[in-house]
């Protein structure tokens, strides 16, 4: 029995040894993050348009526009005209929409927990008022919680949006190196002859230089390079621990 412990005893270390090689450190915070204040409505809007903040381990894809969208300009804020579709179904039929996209590296694994609290800017009454946000990992889009009223407010100071809670999303953690997740904001209900104005809105009184963004984790992952060398430890470590049970019996003979 005391043989066969120590065996399971050192099967167990050279496991866990193994299993902690594969992890690394995390990093937590914000992982991408938009700034609008640049934006004014004789350059426009550009589209895609990339963060002002973004960590080094991920590529992304700007905020960009729908096929169905076309540019309107205000300043400090990013959006488009013509969300005039009639639901969220008909959006994403007519391109009514905004993504942005974000992968990891090879060695870096990702976990969202939430888009922090946002504002919106309607220019007039027959702006856009409703919208739906959407993610994809690579298996088609899904719901993040339930549609949008984006409010009624017409001035500058827009319509403060909460946060949204990405933690419970399975799917949205721990996102494999390499893997892209893709956001979408599916945006209507427009009417002529405005057609539907949205923009994500920098307002007057905001306390931060990033007007949209998302908190995240990024964890590193160690992948063996090459993977034979994981395999060698592992064989070399069963040559000694069959060794030792050798020397071990005979002692208790």
């Amino acid at each position: 029995m005391r043989l066969n412990d120590l065996r399971a005893s050192l099967f167990g270390l050279i496991a866990a040894v193994a299993l902690n090689s594969m992890s690394g450190s995390a990093l937590a915070g914000i992982v991408a993050g938009w700034d609008f204040d640049p934006i004014s409505s004789s350059a426009g809007a550009t589209s895609p348009y990339a963060p002002a903040q973004a960590a080094s381990e991920l590529t992304i894809v700007g905020l960009t526009r729908g096929f169905g969208v076309s540019l309107s300009s205000v300043n400090d804020g990013w959006g488009g005209n013509l969300f005039n579709s009639s639901d969220a179904a008909r959006a994403e039929i007519d391109g009514k929409f905004i993504t942005f996209s974000l992968t990891p590296n090879s060695t870096t694994s990702l976990s969202l927990s939430n888009i922090d609290a946002y504002n919106v800017r309607r220019s007039s009454s027959l702006s856009a008022t409703m919208g739906q946000w959407q993610y994809d990992v690579g298996s088609g889009y899904a719901n993040i919680g339930s549609a949008i009223n984006w409010g009624s407010s017409l001035a500058t100071s827009g319509n403060a949006q909460p946060a949204i809670d990405l933690s419970g999303i399975s799917s949205l953690q721990n996102i494999a190196p390499s893997t892209t997740v893709t956001f979408r904001l599916l945006v209507w209900g427009g009417l002529p002859p405005s057609f539907g104005t949205f923009y994500l809105n920098d307002p007057p009184t905001a306390s931060s230089d990033l007007d949209f963004s998302l908190q995240g984790t990024l964890t590193a992952v160690s992948v063996p390079e090459p993977s034979g060398l994981l395999m060698g430890a592992l064989a070399s470590a069963l040559v000694v621990a069959a060794r030792i049970g050798k020397r071990l019996r005979r002692v208790l003979s």
